[in-house]
């Protein structure tokens, strides 16, 4: 899946050591969604899989049914810290996402994985 109701054919490959699932359009033959959960991956801001970063509801994005990213990188990557609209915090609560957003709700996120796609938003 490589937005919400979209899937796109992919392949895993491993790049200088680290591994990616990588979706292409057929029509295009262009690459529509990056992903990696290897720990050996490192973001040019010096995270990984299992770092912790703070989000805030005003900063994360949310598509239902699919992921939650935290804040883009410097290098273009966004943290994938949840999915269906939950994320869970490191002190167990869950960030409110619903509704509207006031800014009070915040705290301490652990990445699962990066990813790099094409939204629109």
């Amino acid at each position: 899946m490589t937005h919400p109701a979209q899937i796109d054919p992919c392949v895993e490959r491993y790049f200088d050591g680290v591994r990616y699932t990588v979706a292409f359009s057929k029509e295009t033959k262009r690459i529509t969604y990056l992903c990696t959960e290897d720990e050996k991956f490192r973001t040019a801001d010096g995270l990984r899989v299992g770092s912790e970063i703070a989000v805030s509801e005003e900063d994360v994005r949310a598509w239902p049914g699919w992921e939650i990213h935290g804040p883009t990188t410097s290098d273009g990557w966004r943290p994938l810290i949840g999915w269906n609209l939950e994320v869970k915090l490191k002190d167990g609560s869950v960030l409110k996402l619903g509704g509207t957003h006031d800014g009070s709700s915040s705290g301490t996120a652990i990445v699962e994985a990066f990813v790099k796609g094409n939204w629109n938003n």
